[in-house]
């Protein structure tokens, strides 16, 4: 492919996906309605730097799809579900000078992650299998997110990330995959939260500055 090609492809990629080198810094300031997939990007982002390339070939093959538009990806990572959480809610109004802001909303997300092998059939289950312990460990080992940085924390704050495995009984992944349109495979499911969704608007104050008094109730 030519450079024109290239260029071309790489402005498909939206500006907050793309991945940064060095030291942790905060997200640079998201629309609340990018917090969600800013989460999700950062799940492909941690799997990416403990798998490839000891397990996987290129950071290609690790994506955000639905297990029918998974096109050539090799570990699938699907959000089915996202729920207002009914364990942390806030419901203070923020005072600032001139104006309150409403408060934020916090989400739980529910995602499916399924491998899928390109080696030779008879070796295609053993590999899937292999590529979905090693997310479980990932997950394990990194189960804590920092809220400002979206990467691995030492520690939990209050308002830190979390990521938590689901059991999920079978008959409700049977169920998920025939309404996914397909067939039933080996998958891995996960609740991350809480994840912030701070609330734009806005209410002006009206601030009294001076108060007359009448002279005949002093």
């Amino acid at each position: 492919m030519d450079i024109t090609g290239r260029k071309k492809m790489e402005m498909k990629v939206p500006w907050w996906m793309k991945k940064k080198e060095g030291a942790q810094t905060p997200l640079p300031k998201l629309s609340p309605y990018m917090a969600v997939p800013a989460v999700s990007r950062a799940l492909v982002s941690l799997l990416q730097d403990h798998m490839v390339p000891s397990i996987l070939p290129g950071l290609e093959e690790v994506g955000i799809c639905s297990p029918s538009e998974r096109g050539d990806l090799s570990l699938m990572i699907w959000m089915y579900d996202v729920q207002e959480s009914d364990r942390v809610s806030d419901y203070q109004m923020r005072m600032g000078e001139k104006e309150l802001q409403f408060p934020p909303t916090y989400l739980d997300l529910y995602y499916m992650i399924a491998a899928y092998s390109k080696v030779d059939i008879q070796y295609r289950a053993e590999e899937e299998q292999k590529i979905l312990m090693k997310v479980m460990e990932i997950f394990r080992d990194y189960c804590i997110l920092d809220e400002s940085t979206l990467r691995p924390a030492e520690k939990a704050d209050p308002m830190a990330i979390h990521i938590e495995p689901l059991r999920v009984n079978i008959d409700d992944k049977l169920k998920m995959w025939g309404q996914a349109g397909e067939s039933y495979r080996l998958s891995l499911f996960y609740r991350v939260s809480p994840v912030r969704l701070e609330n734009e608007t806005r209410r002006k104050i009206t601030r009294v500055t001076e108060i007359d008094i009448n002279p005949e109730f002093k």
